[in-house]
């Protein structure tokens, strides 16, 4: 008996979907695999990852242009003072970095998206109050800026179960609410990785700073060299989104870690403006001229090196 129509157009959908799966498993395979693949093949399972709870950000309506607001460095400016001040702010006069025009309608903004209402005489408040600090979102928009704009598989926010690092060192830990750290004694490199991406099957790794750099300390460059000999990434970013100078105190501090690692003897060069490049897979990015075109372009010339070192 001939089988009817609906019942094949099933089966051929069946097989269809069977087909493209495979071929999505080749295409990984071929590029590297994901992310989750490639710590697989260095002895890592993610434990934790990706702690929504920890972000502040709004609901499908208001997600697009949330993502465009967080582009720009004044937006992300105002959006780390008001966590810090969550309980009731008035936005204009929030930073002095920030003209008061521009800082109303990013209240507005967070009013109007439902993360924000209302509490009289000009002020508002968060109404997402278990959100402490910054950090967790800027994570959170890094990967999705790894997603979006460079097609890679990403994650943020990621610990592993029982792994040590591959240097001794400090791990910073996280309790205060402004989001800097204080540090203690661990011997290994404990904590979590920011953000992780799989790039032409190149593993990369950023540390995240959102706070200042007045408020970064050794303690935490040494956990990141630390992560890095412990992870073993193609690509290792120190990202501080800050528009301030980066020699003053984030390179003094690099040069006063990396003689105490493996990495002794390498020198923390000036690559372009004010990013700059310890060996060949170490980068220190800021937000001058542009946090994601910063980014963007480290990992651009890093890939075009690469691929040239293959030939």
């Amino acid at each position: 008996m001939e089988e009817d129509a609906p019942a094949k157009r099933i089966k051929d959908l069946e097989r269809e979907v069977m087909e493209l799966r495979g071929e999505a498993a080749r295409l990984r395979t071929a590029l590297g695999g994901a992310v989750e693949e490639m710590l697989a093949r260095r002895g890592f399972a993610i434990y934790r990852k990706e702690r929504d709870r920890d972000v502040l950000r709004p609901d499908d309506n208001f997600r697009e242009e949330f993502y465009s607001l967080m582009g720009r460095y004044s937006f992300r400016l105002f959006l780390r003072d008001a966590i810090k001040h969550r309980e009731s702010f008035r936005p204009e006069g929030l930073s002095k970095f920030i003209g008061d025009e521009a800082a109303g309608g990013f209240g507005a903004f967070l009013v109007r998206a439902g993360l924000a209402r209302e509490t009289g005489d000009g002020n508002i408040s968060l109404l997402r109050g278990q959100v402490k600090n910054f950090g967790p979102t800027l994570e959170w928009f890094l990967a999705e800026v790894m997603r979006r704009e460079l097609f890679a598989s990403a994650v943020w926010g990621v610990s592993f179960r029982n792994r040590g690092g591959g240097t001794p060192g400090n791990r910073p830990v996280r309790d205060r609410s402004d989001g800097s750290a204080r540090s203690r004694s661990t011997g290994t490199g404990g904590g979590d990785y920011d953000l992780l991406a799989a790039l032409e099957g190149r593993l990369l790794y950023a540390e995240v700073k959102s706070s200042p750099p007045r408020q970064i300390y050794e303690t935490e460059i040494a956990a990141f060299i630390d992560r890095v000999f412990g992870l073993c990434p193609h690509l290792s970013l120190f990202v501080v989104d800050t528009e301030l100078r980066m020699k003053d105190k984030i390179v003094f501090m690099f040069e006063q870690v990396l003689p105490k690692t493996p990495l002794s003897g390498t020198p923390v060069v000036r690559w372009k403006d004010e990013l700059f490049r310890a060996g060949n897979g170490i980068f220190i990015v800021n937000s001058k001229g542009g946090l994601i075109r910063n980014i963007k372009e480290v990992i651009s010339a890093f890939l075009k090196e690469t691929a040239w070192q293959a030939v």
